[in-house]
Protein backbone atom coordinates (compact mmCIF):
# COMPACT_ATOMS: atom_id res chain seq x y z
CA UNK A 1 0.00 0.00 0.00
CA UNK A 2 0.94 3.37 -0.66
CA UNK A 3 1.42 5.59 2.06
CA UNK A 4 -0.65 8.95 2.40
CA UNK A 5 1.65 11.79 1.42
CA UNK A 6 1.04 16.03 0.96
CA UNK A 7 0.46 17.81 -2.04
CA UNK A 8 3.24 19.72 -3.58
CA UNK A 9 1.91 22.55 -4.96
CA UNK A 10 4.71 23.85 -7.03
CA UNK A 11 4.83 20.22 -9.26
CA UNK A 12 1.03 20.70 -9.75
CA UNK A 13 1.52 24.14 -10.65
CA UNK A 14 3.86 23.50 -13.25
CA UNK A 15 1.60 20.42 -14.47
CA UNK A 16 -1.09 22.37 -15.30
CA UNK A 17 0.73 25.26 -17.21
CA UNK A 18 2.18 22.07 -19.06
CA UNK A 19 -1.33 20.99 -19.75
CA UNK A 20 -2.09 24.20 -20.53
CA UNK A 21 0.61 24.96 -23.57
CA UNK A 22 -0.40 21.68 -24.69
CA UNK A 23 -4.03 22.23 -24.99
CA UNK A 24 -3.13 25.45 -26.88
CA UNK A 25 -0.86 23.41 -29.41
CA UNK A 26 -3.46 20.93 -30.09
CA UNK A 27 -5.91 23.56 -30.45
CA UNK A 28 -3.68 25.11 -32.89
CA UNK A 29 -2.62 22.24 -34.40
CA UNK A 30 -5.53 20.55 -35.49
CA UNK A 31 -8.26 23.72 -36.40
CA UNK A 32 -5.62 26.12 -37.65
CA UNK A 33 -6.25 28.96 -35.59
CA UNK A 34 -4.34 30.41 -33.47
CA UNK A 35 -4.71 31.00 -29.71
CA UNK A 36 -4.55 34.42 -27.80
CA UNK A 37 -1.86 33.29 -24.59
CA UNK A 38 -3.52 35.30 -22.22
CA UNK A 39 -7.32 33.39 -22.39
CA UNK A 40 -4.50 29.92 -21.79
CA UNK A 41 -3.31 31.97 -18.93
CA UNK A 42 -7.18 33.51 -17.69
CA UNK A 43 -8.58 29.68 -17.58
CA UNK A 44 -5.37 28.24 -16.08
CA UNK A 45 -5.34 30.85 -13.52
CA UNK A 46 -9.12 30.46 -12.93
CA UNK A 47 -9.19 26.59 -12.73
CA UNK A 48 -5.97 26.70 -10.10
CA UNK A 49 -8.04 29.48 -8.21
CA UNK A 50 -11.27 27.14 -8.48
CA UNK A 51 -9.25 24.48 -7.21
CA UNK A 52 -7.48 26.27 -4.42
CA UNK A 53 -10.95 27.55 -3.00
CA UNK A 54 -12.78 23.55 -2.76
CA UNK A 55 -9.00 23.22 -0.90
CA UNK A 56 -9.85 25.60 1.22
CA UNK A 57 -13.66 24.65 1.28
CA UNK A 58 -12.81 21.09 2.16
CA UNK A 59 -10.25 21.24 4.34
CA UNK A 60 -12.08 22.24 7.30
CA UNK A 61 -10.49 21.20 10.90
CA UNK A 62 -11.71 17.56 12.19
CA UNK A 63 -14.17 18.00 14.84
CA UNK A 64 -12.27 16.30 18.20
CA UNK A 65 -13.52 14.41 20.68
CA UNK A 66 -15.50 16.41 23.38
CA UNK A 67 -13.56 17.71 26.36
CA UNK A 68 -14.04 15.97 29.18
CA UNK A 69 -14.87 18.12 32.40
CA UNK A 70 -12.32 16.61 35.16
CA UNK A 71 -14.11 18.29 37.69
CA UNK A 72 -16.11 15.73 40.31
CA UNK A 73 -19.60 15.69 40.40
CA UNK A 74 -21.15 17.19 43.19
CA UNK A 75 -22.46 14.75 46.09
CA UNK A 76 -25.55 15.34 48.14
CA UNK A 77 -23.09 15.53 51.46
CA UNK A 78 -21.29 18.94 49.61
CA UNK A 79 -25.25 20.91 49.70
CA UNK A 80 -25.34 20.37 53.56
CA UNK A 81 -21.70 21.59 54.22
Amino acid sequence: MLERHSIDYVALLFGLMFLAIGAGYIVHETTNSSVDPAWIVAIACATIGSGFLALTVLARPRRSEPLVDATPAPTPDDDAA
